[in-house]
């Protein structure tokens, strides 16, 4: 008795799309250079599969471009711009940031420096969002500051690691700081390289502006030329 395998195939079964991975992006300062590798990273990645927000102050300089490019933008009311981090006065940016991150059902929230990485880590753990990211861009604590106020920072940045999942850092330097500090754990921190746009010189011929306006010619000397923010 000869066995027939039948050449059909199984039917197909249809698979469900999957939910976007909805992605907060969350900065005190939406503007050049920080400001303009958050764009870039939420640019970079496929709008077919993640779905990006960045909440920001609302005087950002770079949220025209974001909305032109298609991304949710939120503009928070409460947060102060900057680095450094105020924990009393931040207490009612911590309440609007956590609304709008429950609102938002978020998978991911990806916080940027000093204010932004606490506020958004606490708004975050508040809310239970799955997955913590935090980029460190520097330090909220520098040698300028008292020994007191240094040691503060630096216990509270300690303590929101506890409440972090992942560390992004600008550069190598920042990144073996922040584990010699104890701020980051080796093996939950990774060093990147942010790219920067190509700035073309301008000339500093005969028509220059500067004889133009009587000024002593730059020719023959160094010229230092400002990067734009994207």
């Amino acid at each position: 008795m000869t066995a027939t395998i039948s050449s059909a195939l199984p039917p197909t079964r249809r698979v469900a799309p999957a939910r976007q991975l909805r992605i907060a992006h969350v900065t005190a300062t939406f503007w050049a250079g920080s400001g303009g590798i958050i764009l870039r990273e939420a640019l970079a990645l496929d709008d077919e599969r993640y779905s990006n927000t960045i909440l920001a102050p609302g005087y950002g300089a770079l949220f025209d471009r974001a909305e032109e490019a298609g991304l949710s933008v939120i503009r928070l009311k409460r947060m102060g711009a900057g680095r450094r981090v105020y924990p009393w006065a931040d207490v009612e940016a911590v309440r609007e940031l956590t609304a709008h991150l429950r609102a938002g059902d978020f998978d991911l929230v990806h916080t940027h420096a000093g204010r932004a990485g606490l506020v958004g880590r606490l708004a975050a753990r508040q809310v239970g969002v799955p997955a913590v990211v935090h980029t460190l861009h520097g330090f909220p604590f520098n040698e300028f500051q008292s020994p007191l106020t240094r040691s503060v920072l630096r216990s509270v940045e300690r303590r929101l690691a506890r409440i972090t999942d992942y560390f992004l850092t600008d550069g190598t330097m920042v990144a073996s700081e922040a584990v010699r500090l104890k701020i980051a754990p080796p093996d939950r921190i990774r060093a990147l390289i942010s790219p920067i746009d190509a700035v073309t010189p301008v000339p500093t011929g005969p028509r220059s502006s500067e004889q133009r306006l009587g000024w002593p010619s730059r020719r023959g000397r160094w010229t230092w030329w400002r990067q734009s923010p994207l």
